[in-house]
């Protein structure tokens, strides 16, 4: 939706509030939401989100940087600046834990998403507050491949990627949330 932005930072909160959730009708009892990875980007979003919607549940889903610009990169050239900046997780992590309680909060990693989908799943069903023991009729497709996984980086882009990344990389791993260096191959030697 983008709902959030650079619009939104003068608006009166209960308005915000307002607007926001009529885009969210649900029957009593029932959840709602929206999945909008420039929120993670937006330097007023977690602020705005947070007058909005206190007690909204968010998640985050996050992939080896490197492999996630591969990804963004080769889908639009022309944003290279956006898909670098796009990986600095732990700085985007950093706003939401500014604003809102860390039981708020879930980070979730793209790889153990495909090693484990049902564990990932119902570790999510779970923090919305939704039977974990759910699971979607369309639960067992096969998701579609990643963007860009056939191609490859030269080895100096992708060496000053890691280089640049790795400091946002140790800082998410200080944050503390649940993410498995290991699975990522171009940071893995930094897993504890």
């Amino acid at each position: 939706m983008h709902f959030f932005g650079q619009d939104a930072v003068d608006r009166d909160p209960a308005e915000l509030a307002r607007e926001y959730a009529l885009h969210f009708p649900r029957p009593p009892g029932g959840i709602a939401g929206e999945w909008t990875p420039y929120y993670m980007q937006g330097r007023n979003v977690a602020q705005q989100l947070r007058l909005a919607a206190p007690d909204a549940r968010i998640l985050a889903l996050l992939r080896d940087p490197v492999d996630r610009f591969r990804s963004g990169a080769f889908r639009r050239p022309d944003k290279s600046e956006n898909a670098i900046r796009r990986g600095l997780y732990a700085t985007q992590l950093a706003r939401y834990l500014e604003v809102f309680p860390r039981e708020q909060l879930l980070v979730l990693q793209y790889e153990r998403c495909l090693q484990d989908p049902a564990r990932e799943l119902a570790r999510t069903f779970k923090f919305l507050g939704v039977d974990p023991d759910f699971v979607p009729k369309t639960f067992e497709r096969p998701g579609a491949r990643s963007f860009g996984a056939d191609k490859t980086l030269p080895p100096d882009v992708r060496e000053r990627l890691v280089r640049l990344y790795e400091p946002e990389v140790r800082r998410l791993a200080e944050l503390g949330f649940e993410v498995d260096l290991s699975l990522w191959r171009n940071f893995a030697q930094l897993a504890a």
